[in-house]
């Protein structure tokens, strides 16, 4: 695996789902990989970033679940910044408060995103000044 593919598919955490087939147990692991979007620009006012303007290779990650968007971004002022996840139907997740320090901000997302059946339509809303550094996607099968 080279180190462009290792990059996109680090490896955060494996979790184990346990159920019941029948009379026997069974175990799987569920991978959980980052997939970086650079996105590396300061917004003020009203403004909407599409991942996919940034990410052009959301084709190769068709099937795969959205389980988590880490927000890497600042406030550009004293008055701060809001941002919230969206698509194109609606809103979701919390409002994130951002603080003037560029930090990672993690939402965890309880509606399924699918890449290829609505995931690749994530935006980030922004209210206020704010410099986005990077969406980390956080997916798995």
């Amino acid at each position: 695996m080279n180190w462009k593919i290792k990059k996109h598919c680090l490896l955060l955490a494996s979790a184990f789902v346990v159920g019941i087939s029948g009379s026997s147990a069974f175990a799987q692991v569920a991978e959980y990989f980052s997939v970086p979007v650079k996105i590396e620009r300061h917004v003020s006012g009203n403004s909407t970033l599409l991942a996919k303007d940034y990410f052009h290779n959301f084709a190769h990650y068709t099937g795969f679940r959205l389980v988590a968007v880490d927000v890497i971004a600042g406030a550009d002022s004293a008055e701060g910044a809001i941002v919230k996840l969206a698509d194109n139907q609606s809103s979701f997740g919390p409002l994130i408060e951002l603080s003037k320090k560029v930090q990672n901000y993690r939402v965890v997302l309880t509606k399924g995103l699918v890449i290829g059946f609505g995931a690749e339509n994530l935006a980030l809303d922004v209210q206020g000044s704010a410099y986005v550094r990077e969406l980390n996607l956080i997916l798995t099968r």
